[in-house]
């Protein structure tokens, strides 16, 4: 059966494109919203045996809006737009995954070509990002790795000092396990006394 998808579970990561062969994609931080729109326009003729239609290429809109941060990959961000640095970006959805545990994405190469940053004081300071990307943007299934894993939630820890190779000692509960508790009979009950 089919689920719905959650708004809350869809986060975008990016990567410089020179970086591809030395660092691993970065969660943009302190997301609140963004879209995605993928359209076509088309051409019609009219022949004398009818409509013949035509498709132009494929658009894509994508922006997505953060809370001011100083965290280097809003840098990136801003860098992309000032040298035209291109970038590699991740539309991931976190709730729709494969068989192996994968996460849906949307993958795409662009720059960044707007930085709208507002600044009201009773607010947060908010960034919204529009993007030209090129070409097609590409579907697939990918890993996330452990580090963005836990930037995106808690990963369970032990009490023992912490290394990536030991997790300090613990192991996380896992709830799917958890049995279901069944209702108990009291002697009383049992024996039809009121």
């Amino acid at each position: 059966m089919a689920k719905s998808l959650k708004g809350v579970n869809t986060v975008v990561a990016v990567r410089r494109l020179t970086e591809a062969g030395t660092s691993k994609g970065y969660v943009i931080p302190f997301q609140t919203d963004g879209d995605f729109t993928l359209s076509r326009d088309s051409d019609s003729d009219t022949t004398k045996s009818g409509t013949i239609t035509s498709a132009k290429g494929l658009e894509v809109d994508f922006t997505f809006t953060t809370y001011d941060s100083d965290d280097p990959v809003l840098d990136v961000l801003a860098d992309s737009l000032r040298h035209q640095t291109t970038l590699e970006f991740w539309r991931v959805k976190l709730d729709r995954k494969n068989s192996k545990g994968q996460v849906y994405a949307d993958y795409m190469q662009g720059v960044i070509s707007k930085d709208d940053q507002s600044s009201d004081p009773e607010k947060a300071s908010e960034r919204k990002w529009e993007t030209a990307i090129d070409g097609e943007p590409q579907s697939g299934y990918t890993t996330l790795p452990a580090d963005i894993t836990s930037e995106l939630s808690y990963i369970f820890r032990g009490l023992d000092v912490f290394s990536s190779e030991n997790n300090g000692n613990g192991e996380a509960y896992d709830m799917s396990k958890i049995a279901t508790p069944q209702p108990t009979t009291s002697s009383s009950q049992a024996s039809g006394s009121k």
